[in-house]
């Protein structure tokens, strides 16, 4: 509702000339009638999580058991050369966002090509999550050298152990890719992703593995 009283309304949506097929204010209430309309009937027809017996998977069997390594194995390779790749390119490389693989890598690839193909074959981001590759070779050798561990994660009633957080990156990430202007600004992007993976690293270290 707030873009009824911003001139001119910024979307991703809409390219070209900046007009509308239809009028400003028929745009903006068929889209906030067809979002509410959306997550009214989710929250009255869904009211209990019924996938959630499926996210436990299924046992593999001995020869299958080595199949699903190495393709773990190799996906986390893939996910973290392609987050190694993603940030050097941000910092580094050319700032037209026309020739920088960092925008497809994030906005396709990791927003809309990840989770369309979990759809097919799972929880794929479980496997190419560069956190989690990362938290993982550290905590090992942090176990090994330092012999620490994190602090366990249990949900004490704080902000930071609840889901929150990652209601609020989710809500960050459609920000920056629906609202802010200038999003193919390649030095922001920079930032932001790094500022990201900061934090959620940070988190990760001290709550371990499962924060993520």
């Amino acid at each position: 509702m707030i873009a009824v009283v911003l001139t001119p309304v910024f979307a991703h949506g809409t390219v070209g000339p900046n007009t509308l097929p239809i009028q400003r204010w028929a745009a903006v209430w068929c889209g906030t009638a067809a979002l509410s309309i959306s997550f009214l009937l989710l929250y009255l027809l869904w009211p209990i999580p019924r996938l959630a017996r499926s996210s436990v998977g299924r046992a593999l069997s001995s020869s299958t058991r080595y199949v699903h390594d190495a393709v773990v194995v190799i996906l986390r390779a893939l996910g973290l050369v392609a987050f190694v790749t993603t940030l050097v390119a941000l910092w580094f490389g050319n700032t037209n966002s026309a020739e920088n693989i960092a925008p497809t890598l994030i906005f396709v690839v990791f927003w809309a090509g990840v989770p369309l193909t979990s759809l097919l074959v799972g929880d794929l981001w479980q496997a190419l999550n560069p956190f989690d590759t990362v938290a993982a070779i550290v905590g090992y050798a942090r176990d090994r050298v330092w012999r620490r561990t994190p602090e366990p994660l249990e949900y004490d009633g704080t902000v930071i152990t609840s889901y929150w957080p990652a209601v609020a990156g989710l809500v960050a990430f459609l920000w920056v890719e629906l609202c802010i202007l200038d999003r193919s600004n390649i030095r922001r992007l920079a930032w932001i992703v790094t500022a990201y993976s900061v934090v959620v690293l940070a988190a990760a270290a001290r709550y371990g593995r499962a924060w993520l």
